[in-house]
């Protein structure tokens, strides 16, 4: 079950030092479809940017951590919702060897008791993982939320969401209760967003961090 929370990436506390970093683009950038902004998250080595909803905030870790790590979050919702958000781990080295160590393939029994669904070619130019699973929502509380985690890069980068990933949404019935079977439609609302945060992350070259 580790290995669903993050693979091998090490966990990152959200209580750490880290700082606000300058957005690429303005609310309104006439290059964006309406309420959407171009988001930068220079990490050491590893800078890139992508798009999103307007509103956020991306932060890049002051921590002295092997690895740069930032963050992706909202401090409000945004249309009556809150925008998917995440925490980011780059890794130097080749994307292809370093993915599937990051993020295994889980036993059959997992995939089954979580309903984990996997995805390759989510991205246009980085070879890229990503997998959604189930987890409990809370120790005294019914209900399970599920996330999207996933690894992408290239030669040199390889970047992997931490803790936990993406949340997608809920299910009201506890991950026991749905070993095969469909979930609500509630359960991965917010997968387009995602993917569409996914699919717009672009390495930018050294000079530019």
């Amino acid at each position: 079950m580790a290995s669903l929370l993050v693979g091998l990436a090490p966990y990152v506390a959200m209580g750490e030092t880290a700082i606000d970093v300058e957005r690429v683009s303005e609310p309104g950038d006439k290059k964006l479809p309406k309420g959407m902004q171009r988001y930068v998250l220079p990490l050491l080595g590893c800078a890139f940017e992508f798009v999103a909803k307007e509103g956020g905030r991306a932060r890049a870790s002051e921590s002295l951590s092997p690895n740069p790590y930032g963050f992706f979050s909202y401090s409000r919702y945004v249309n009556g919702e809150k925008p998917p958000s995440t925490s980011f781990i780059c890794y130097p080295g080749n994307a292809t060897e370093l993915c599937l160590k990051l993020l295994p393939v889980e036993p059959a029994e997992n995939i089954r008791y979580y309903n984990i669904r996997r995805f390759e070619n989510l991205h246009p130019a980085y070879f890229n993982i990503a997998q959604i699973s189930s987890f409990p929502l809370n120790s005294s509380l019914p209900g399970q939320v599920r996330s999207l985690s996933f690894c992408l890069g290239d030669n040199t980068h390889t970047l992997i969401t931490s803790n936990g990933g993406f949340e997608l949404g809920y299910d009201s019935r506890d991950v026991s209760e749905t070993p095969g079977k469909k979930l609500q439609s509630t359960s991965e609302t917010a997968l387009p967003a995602t993917l569409e945060i996914i699919r717009s992350i672009r390495f930018l070259p050294a000079d530019s961090e």
